[in-house]
């Protein structure tokens, strides 16, 4: 290879001392430094499109799913009914509670004459007959209740007796009282009322769950006063199957 074939670079005049001029490419096209700036032909994606190499995509947030989730659930957990077991009265409602159960005897002894029970009834039947005969003594019947509600720890209080009014259950209460005992057979009556009051929209799960927690403390005291009732707190099937309805509307 002969030296003259290696083509040199043209120096311009205007090159000076410590500077390069431009280089003629080698077919003495565009000079190479302007080559060499040539980005090189590349395929561009859009920046959603390219591949997550370190998987650094973050997903929802979990405290975020556990809400969601909460929400898609609300609803479903049941809490429960605050029932305590009264062992005895106190000092100030044992003679208030005396005298409520002889004026509930007699309202009974009225209502249970004016409803003209018989055996062989149904239980929705002696409840429907017990309820109009109660008609014209129920305010009556809950000045009585309140009155005899004393202490200032009492579960008992004014809104209880009015969602017992409300809801019918002092009507149950007094089915029960007049039978003596609470059996399943009234309960099972008294749940099929219940819920068809709420499905028709005439009753209000409120006042069904705290007239149902009321007339049970009520009928707790008016065991240990003296009534001819047996009602106790554990062993109580009907009443546990009873507040478990009660309980179930908290859903």
């Amino acid at each position: 290879m002969k030296t003259s074939d290696v083509r040199r670079p043209v120096v311009t005049p205007s090159t000076q001392a410590g500077q390069v001029g431009p280089v003629a490419g080698p077919e003495g096209g565009a000079p190479a430094h302007a080559q060499a700036l040539q980005a090189p032909p590349t395929t561009r994606h859009p920046l959603a499109d390219q591949p997550n190499l370190r998987g650094t995509t973050k997903g929802p947030s979990s405290q975020v799913a556990v809400l969601a989730d909460n929400k898609r659930r609300q609803g479903t957990r049941q809490k429960k009914l605050k029932t305590d077991a009264i062992k005895e009265l106190g000092r100030l409602e044992r003679p208030a509670f005396a005298r409520l159960v002889g004026q509930i005897g007699s309202l009974l002894d009225q209502a249970k004459s004016a409803a003209g029970l018989a055996e062989g009834m149904g239980q929705d039947e002696i409840w429907a007959r017990l309820d109009q005969a109660m008609e014209h003594h129920r305010e009556e019947l809950a000045t009585s209740i309140q009155q005899a509600v004393r202490g200032p720890r009492s579960q008992l209080t004014k809104s209880g007796v009015d969602a017992m009014r409300a809801s019918g259950t002092d009507t149950l209460m007094m089915q029960i009282l007049a039978r003596g005992k609470l059996s399943m057979s009234i309960v099972r009556a008294e749940m099929t009322r219940l819920s068809k009051g709420l499905r028709e929209g005439n009753l209000e799960a409120a006042d069904i769950k705290k007239g149902l927690v009321t007339a049970d403390g009520l009928l707790q005291r008016l065991a240990l006063a003296g009534a001819p009732l047996e009602y106790g707190y554990k062993d109580n099937g009907p009443r546990d199957l009873l507040l478990s309805f009660a309980a179930s509307l908290h859903r």
